[in-house]
Parts: C-alpha cells; sequence; structure tokens
C-alpha cells in the first residue's frame, strides 16, 4: 500500500468524525473572521432561525443584540490581537424577527487557512435568564407585599389609612395613577384620588358602569391592556388624563365588598398570569387593610358610645335611687292619704249616685214640663193652619207655619236629649252591625219627613257589616239623614246620596247633601 495513500486516510477519518459530530451538536458552533462567518452548524441556525447559507453572508455583529455591540467588539479585537486567547460570556443576540434571546458563548482565537479567526460555542439560555428574572420579579414582589402589610395592616382610622395607602401603593405597582372607590348603598362613591388632580373620576359609579364599575358588579378583577380598545371604557376621565393600561380590582374584607381599587399606568403594559395574580394578592392585602381602619374605627366608635351610655346609666340609676329615697318616704304619708280619700269617695260616688238620680228624675220632669207646652203650640197652631189658614194672609200663614215647624223641632231635642242621658248611663256593648238594615230603620222613622219635602235619597248597597253599638248608629244614622233632609236650600229639592268606603280595617260612611253648609268658623268647634 502506498504511504501517501494511508497517510490521507488516517488524517480524514478522525475529520470527518468530528465534522459528523459537530453537525449533530445541541450547541451552537461558529466560526468566524472579523469580516464574516465562515462556518455554523445547523444547530446555531436553529437558534437564531436563519438557515446555515443565511449565517455564512452575515457578520458577527448582525446576530448580537445593539446593547452588546461594544462588549463584542471589544472582545473581538483582543483575541484578534492576541491579548486573550479565549473568553466566556453572557450575551444577548437576535433571532431573524428581531426578538431578543440569552445566550453563553465561549469563543477561542485559532489559525484557519492562515489567517486569525475565532471558533467558539453557543448555549441559548433564554428560558434559564426568562426564569431567574421571574424568579427576582417574583421575590421583589413578595418583598413589596409584606411592605404593604406592614404598613398598612397597623393603621387604625381611615384616614390614617387612605394618607398613606395611595402613595404605597403608587410606588409598589410603578404606576401614574391611583383610584379609590369605596360601595356605598349598593353604587361606587370616590373615595380618593393620588395624586390628586392627576385624572378626572367620577364621584359616583353605577355597577356596571365603565371598567370599575363592571369589576365591581361582576366582583372579579378586570385588566386592560389599551383602554382605548376596551369596550368597557365609555367614560372620558380616564382618557383625557393620559391612562392607557388599567387594572380594576374589587377590594372585599370580611366577607364585606368595601369598594374597588383603580391602578393606570400612562404607558400600554401587559398582564401575564403572574402579573394578574399579584394585583390581585395586592387588592387583598389593602383590602385587608382598609377593613381593618375601618373595623378598628367602628369599634372605637362603639366604644365611645358604649362608654357614654354607661355614664349616662349611672348617673340614671344615682338620681333613681335618691328618687327612691324620697318616694319612700313620701310613700307612707300616701298610705295615709289613700285612707282618708278612699273615706272620701266613697261617699263622693253616694253623693253622685244620689245626683244621677235626682238628675234623671229632674230629666223627666223637665222633659214632660217643656214638651206640654211644645205640644200645645203645635196643636193649636196646626188647629190655626187648618181652621183659619184661609183667612190669614201669606205672612200670617207663613209665620202659624214656622211656629209649628218649631214647636216640632224642639220636641225632637228633647226626645234626642232624653235619648242620650239614657245611652250615658248604659254600657255600652259592641255587637256586629249591618249598615243597610240600620239605614232602612231610619229612613221608615223619616219617611214622612221624606214625603213631605219630597227629598231624593240615593243608596249604593252593600253599606258593610261593622263593629258597633245598634241605638247608638241609628242615633247618628238619624241625625246626620235629618240635618241632610232640615238644612237644604228651600228653592231646591233635597238630594241625599249615602255609600260606603273601606279603608283598611275599617269603613267610612258617608252622607253627602247639597245643603247649606257649615260656616268655617264653626267646623273646628262642631267636629
Amino acid at each position: 500500500m502506498d504511504k501517501g495513500k494511508t497517510w490521507t486516510k488516517e488524517i480524514e477519518e478522525p475529520h470527518s468524525l468530528f465534522r459528523g459530530l459537530v453537525e449533530q451538536s445541541l450547541v451552537g458552533v461558529y466560526l468566524f473572521s472579523e469580516e464574516r462567518f465562515l462556518y455554523t452548524n445547523e444547530a446555531l441556525a436553529k437558534m437564531t432561525e436563519h438557515t446555515v447559507e443565511e449565517i455564512t453572508t452575515l457578520k458577527p455583529l448582525d446576530l448580537i443584540h445593539p446593547q452588546d455591540h461594544a462588549l463584542v467588539t471589544e472582545m473581538i479585537r483582543k483575541r484578534m490581537a492576541q491579548e486573550i486567547e479565549g473568553a466566556r460570556c453572557t450575551l444577548k443576540g437576535l433571532r431573524k424577527d428581531g426578538d431578543m434571546i440569552h445566550c453563553e458563548v465561549f469563543g477561542k482565537r485559532i489559525t484557519y487557512k492562515g489567517q486569525p479567526a475565532i471558533l467558539g460555542t453557543v448555549i441559548e439560555i433564554t428560558e434559564r435568564v426568562t426564569r431567574e428574572e421571574q424568579l427576582k420579579k417574583r421575590i421583589r414582589e413578595v418583598e413589596q407585599l409584606k411592605r404593604v402589610t406592614k404598613q398598612l395592616i397597623g393603621l387604625r382610622t381611615q384616614k390614617m389609612w387612605m394618607d398613606k395607602a395611595l402613595s404605597l401603593i403608587k410606588e409598589v405597582a410603578n404606576a401614574q395613577v391611583v383610584v379609590l372607590y369605596k360601595m356605598d348603598s349598593g353604587s361606587l362613591s370616590l373615595a380618593g384620588v393620588y395624586p390628586k388632580g392627576s385624572v378626572g373620576c367620577l364621584k359616583n359609579l353605577l355597577p356596571g358602569e365603565c371598567i370599575c364599575g363592571y369589576a365591581a358588579k361582576k366582583e372579579r378583577p378586570r385588566f386592560s391592556q389599551n383602554i382605548f380598545k376596551d369596550l368597557q371604557c365609555i367614560l372620558d376621565p380616564c382618557r383625557k388624563g393620559g391612562i392607557i393600561s388599567f387594572a380594576a380590582l374589587p377590594l372585599k374584607a370580611h366577607d364585606k365588598p368595601l369598594g374597588l381599587l383603580g391602578i393606570g399606568w400612562r404607558q400600554k403594559r401587559s398582564f401575564d398570569k403572574e402579573d394578574q395574580r399579584f394585583f390581585e394578592t395586592l387588592a387583598g392585602e389593602v383590602a385587608l387593610g382598609w377593613g381593618n381602619a375601618l373595623l378598628y374605627q367602628e369599634i372605637n366608635h362603639y366604644a365611645q358610645e358604649l362608654e357614654e351610655k354607661v355614664s349616662q346609666r349611672t348617673r340614671e340609676l344615682q338620681e333613681k335611687l335618691k328618687a327612691e329615697k324620697r318616694l319612700n318616704a313620701a310613700l307612707i304619708n300616701l298610705l295615709k292619704d289613700l285612707d282618708e280619700s278612699k273615706n272620701r269617695l266613697e261617699k263622693t260616688t253616694q253623693n253622685l249616685e244620689e245626683a244621677n238620680r235626682d238628675l234623671e228624675a229632674f230629666a223627666y220632669t223637665v222633659s214632660h214640663d217643656l214638651r206640654a207646652p211644645l205640644r200645645a203650640m203645635e196643636g193649636f197652631s196646626q188647629a190655626l193652619l187648618e181652621d183659619y189658614g184661609d183667612n190669614l194672609d201669606d205672612l200670617g200663614y207663613e209665620h202659624a207655619q214656622r211656629i209649628m215647624e218649631a214647636a216640632q223641632s224642639m220636641d225632637h231635642l228633647i226626645r234626642d236629649l232624653l235619648a242620650y242621658s239614657r245611652l250615658s248611663r248604659q254600657g255600652i256593648s259592641l255587637q256586629a252591625i249591618d249598615l243597610d238594615r240600620i239605614l232602612r230603620q231610619v229612613l221608615d222613622q223619616l219617611s214622612e219627613e221624606i214625603q213631605g219635602r219630597k227629598a231624593h235619597i240615593a243608596v249604593e248597597e252593600p253599606l258593610g257589616t261593622v263593629i258597633g253599638h245598634p241605638t247608638l248608629m241609628i242615633h247618628v244614622m238619624s241625625n246626620l239623614l235629618g240635618n241632610a233632609l232640615k238644612f237644604a236650600k228651600p228653592e231646591k229639592t233635597p238630594k241625599v246620596r249615602i255609600w260606603a268606603q273601606e279603608k283598611g280595617e275599617k269603613v267610612r260612611l258617608w252622607v253627602e247633601d247639597e245643603g247649606l253648609g257649615i260656616a268655617p268658623q264653626f267646623q273646628s268647634r262642631i267636629f
């Protein structure tokens, strides 16, 4: 075998093996001079989303984020100038679409085809860096939440809480505006804006109105990356205040809705699940601090009221003790006076009974004595009209007629007085009364007067049933209907309308007429 061919084969086999290993490697491998890439494997091409052919037309800085251009340029210079042989660092790279990736890069100066070049590897660590950044962010958020809890949980009045909370929330959320609404009788009332005047907010919001009202009604947070494109944002104050992104967070403590926390940013920001979880936790800590402040303020208010009531009750008891002593002293004298009063009362009762008997006898005597001349007046005036009516002129006839009517009216008054005196001495027992039956009795009693005056009586039945005293009810109806007939206008036929109106458990009885009426100055006295 030719020695030259054997040597070439021994060289080519390891080179082919090494090239295959590089091509299948999960680590990006590159070779470049100062001007361009000389070689790259599929792993690096896939990492940057270029093809291998595309990378070989690029310069090294074309795959580096502008933030690290200066660093990479200096490291390339040092290695080409043989100031250093190799270097390892973490860089920000670029994909084909412009997205940034994080890479761990190693590069070493070599001689390639007689010229200096840099050979190295690239490992993408974007996921690891992202996790580390998220972890750092979560740690910062936990520290911020601890800070919020520590500073807000011990504030004992709503004013103290409000003065501290809004500025602290703005700082922790890295926001430009913080708004606080309080739930008040089913609506949201503005409790505070920080900084003051930074944005104009409505003093009152209804549940469902705008982003804040929507979050309060649904009782769940609302995150808006751009309120100009959010259909729930229908109010201008936030937009005029330059707010772009907004978070509306319901506040609830001790199972009671307190209100709503609004946080606004003047630049667009996204809200991933971790961000949303952070703001929800922040809202929970804020609500707990606010709820505790309100609860402490309420408890303090009740404690003051209780203390005042205890003091007042103590004073009242002391006064009562003094009064009881005075009453005990007076009670002895009162018992003595009661015995004397009892004796006087018995004598007075006996005298009243005797006076009532005398009064009753007097009433009967007087009524009898008064009715005798009245009957005479009525009889003579009637005889005068019947026997000598043709001999009297119109005025005389009218005078005789008036004498007879006056005698009849006086007789009615005396009989009513006697009836009333009997009722006043009798016990009144109540029972169910049919008003229609009572009215028929009254109409029968007044039938002659009704016919004589040619009166028109309209009754709207049924009048109903009530609880009362039959005799008193007949008396009341008779008086009402009699007055309606008696005091009608002379030139008109008396018209009376009677009906009943139910009002709850009572019945109102109406007797309506077209009579002369009662002068205003006498109404208060009569009724």
